[in-house]
């Protein structure tokens, strides 16, 4: 009955050491295998994410990004960028580099890369927001029509060069003579809707902003109307 007595609790013992030694060896692997673990703290998460995402891309060096997982992508279906996304991934923002990259930890692939912008709200592990930028359209041209509002010959041919120089976009409709003569060169916004941008327009070329003169004819082309005046008639040079 001794014998008994004592080898029973040694079983016990011996059955419970070997149990944690499976469970140390578990554990062992599995933090090995799987960076992404919940016992990682949010910097490890980045310094871990970034190397094994490095080895796939050439990463910013000057920057340090912000990590997000995403835990319900069925949130983030209307934007673009995760499209392709599930459960589990990383994203990993630049915000000076202004770029998102969106990387599978299971497989190791890369899923998407895209150019942002930047929301208010930071990105988060329940949801990170980013928005793809999309391709800036082409911008509209500005199209002026020119009156020589000073009986200078080629006055408003000259006066284009200055123009198309100075606002990007710029076009010229057209060009005519003045009804009549003009001290100072004039900006008319034709439609009359677009009162910042005359304002702007006029800013940028040294010049204000009138409404149509009395006796002027509106042009039937261009959106903008500069009487060029005598103040921008060359000054003759003296032989």
């Amino acid at each position: 009955m001794a014998q008994k007595f004592y080898q029973k609790p040694a079983f016990i013992f011996f059955a419970v050491c070997l149990a944690a030694s499976l469970v140390a060896v578990a554990t062992y692997y599995f933090t090995r295998n799987n960076p992404f673990d919940t016992t990682v703290t949010p910097e490890e998460d980045v310094v871990r994410t970034v190397a094994a995402v490095s080895k796939l891309m050439v990463l910013p060096t000057d920057e340090k990004p912000t990590v997000a997982t995403v835990s319900d992508v069925t949130k983030l279906s209307e934007q673009p960028f995760f499209k392709n996304a599930a459960n589990g991934d990383k994203v990993l923002i630049f915000n000076q580099k202004k770029q998102a990259i969106l990387w599978r930890p299971d497989n190791n692939l890369i899923i998407e890369v895209a150019p942002i912008n930047i929301t208010e709200s930071s990105p988060s592990a329940e949801n990170p927001t980013v928005n793809t930028a999309s391709p800036t359209p082409a911008q509209e041209p500005i199209r002026f029509f020119l009156y020589n509002g000073a009986r200078v010959s080629r006055l408003t041919q000259v006066y284009e060069t200055e123009l198309l120089g100075t606002v990007s976009g710029a076009e010229v409709a057209g060009r005519d003579n003045a009804e009549n003569e003009y001290d100072d060169t004039v900006l008319i916004d034709l439609s009359g809707s677009n009162k910042t941008q005359a304002e702007t327009l006029a800013k940028t070329l040294g010049i204000t902003v009138s409404e149509l003169p009395d006796g002027e004819i509106k042009p039937s082309e261009g959106d903008f109307l500069i009487i060029v005046g005598k103040d921008k008639a060359p000054v003759p040079t003296v032989q």
